[in-house]
């Protein structure tokens, strides 16, 4: 792993780290926020193609 994605791995622990305080480290307030945010942004989520589904289910059909 390179410097920079170390930077980038720990830019993201630290606003995952500051979004957790803000929820007062309350796992139930910590998803509640997510859920919020997951609704907010809606429209901007990617879905899986029906190719993508049809791996998945194999994986988790072959264990894993």
């Amino acid at each position: 792993m390179t410097q920079a994605d170390d930077e980038g791995i720990q830019a993201v622990r630290d606003v995952r780290k500051k979004i957790s305080a803000e929820c007062a480290n309350d796992p139930k307030k910590l998803v509640d926020h997510y859920m919020a945010e997951q609704e907010r942004y809606r429209e901007r989520l990617l879905r899986p193609t029906t190719d993508q589904r049809a791996d998945a289910a194999d994986r988790l059909s072959d264990g894993g």
